[in-house]
């Protein structure tokens, strides 16, 4: 050992840090006991394959094992990373939030999103009705000016409103006030029709309705099915993306920049641990190696 720049020799830099080296062997390093099997397992297989001799090689032993498996500790928390990130990409509300959604304001669209991907969500009254849905979709409102003229112009949705009204026992403009404010704050359905009943029950309705809406209301109506009707369609749509695009995001999928960072620095360290314990046991092994064959010919 120089007095200069710490020790020189292999012996000497094995010995300098036999304190650390100790601590750095006990069993509260290893993770669980599949590690600590894993590294006995390793430890054994290289003594058998290079027989080591002494202290000195024995402590280089260790160290491979040591780096060996924390080398495989690293793959497997990056693995883990790798897997983590795959299940952020699945997530919904992140992918509607790459559409520009906000997840405070827009939370009645994320949450009908949700029950659109596993299949639980209702479309709104009447939706289910493909007559309806042609109906909303190229409907004109400036053209709907009276009752009569909702009747003719869009005959299915009118009857849906009507058999609601009827069912619920309510007026027009009631149902209209009241479904404004949600489907859920709707009376309860009361009535239950037949063909035969509707003509005469409609009668009933239309004269109980009297004064209680008016040509507005009715336009309010055909916003509310339409609106409806657009996010109907809007949330297939990205149900459908969804799907589209979920195997290319979970491929594109990595860890951050600070945990790959972090994780390549691991690696590069330990790897330069690993090669420089084989290189100096390999070394030791050659000079006692050498030290021997040198002991026999003297003799």
């Amino acid at each position: 050992m120089t007095l200069k720049g710490g020790p020189k020799t292999i012996e000497g830099k094995l010995i300098s840090s036999q304190n650390s080296l100790k601590h750095g062997l006990t069993a509260n390093r290893w993770l669980d006991s599949e590690e600590e099997g894993r590294y006995q397992d390793l430890m054994n297989q290289l003594i058998d394959e290079h027989e080591p001799s002494g202290t000195l090689e024995y402590i280089q032993i260790e160290r491979i094992a040591n780096c060996k498996v924390r080398l495989e500790r690293i793959q497997s928390v990056e693995t883990a990373m790798y897997l983590q990130a795959q299940r952020r990409s699945e997530d919904p509300e992140q992918f509607v939030e790459s559409w520009g959604f906000d997840m405070e304001q827009d939370r009645l669209v994320l949450d009908a999103f949700g029950r659109e991907l596993v299949g639980i969500y209702q479309a709104p009254l009447g939706l289910n009705d493909p007559e309806i849905v042609k109906e909303i979709a190229n409907q004109n409102i400036g053209r709907i000016n009276s009752m009569d003229d909702f009747q003719l112009l869009m005959p299915a949705l009118h009857k849906h409103l009507m058999m609601e009204c009827i069912k619920r026992n309510t007026t027009i403009g009631n149902y209209i006030d009241q479904y404004n404010k949600g489907a859920k704050k709707l009376p309860a359905v009361s009535k239950f029709l037949i063909n035969a009943d509707y003509e005469l029950e409609l009668d009933k309705l239309l004269k109980k309705s009297l004064y209680t809406y008016d040509t507005s209301y009715i336009h309010d109506y055909i916003k509310i099915k339409s609106d409806e009707y657009s996010m109907s369609e809007g949330l297939k749509k990205l149900k459908t993306d969804y799907f589209e695009q979920l195997e290319l995001a979970k491929a594109a999928a990595t860890p951050s920049n600070t945990d790959m960072a972090k994780i390549h620095k691991e690696r590069v360290a330990t790897d330069k641990q690993l090669s420089k314990a084989i290189g100096e046991l390999l070394e030791l092994q050659e000079r006692r190696l050498k030290k021997e064959r040198l002991i026999k010919m003297s003799h």
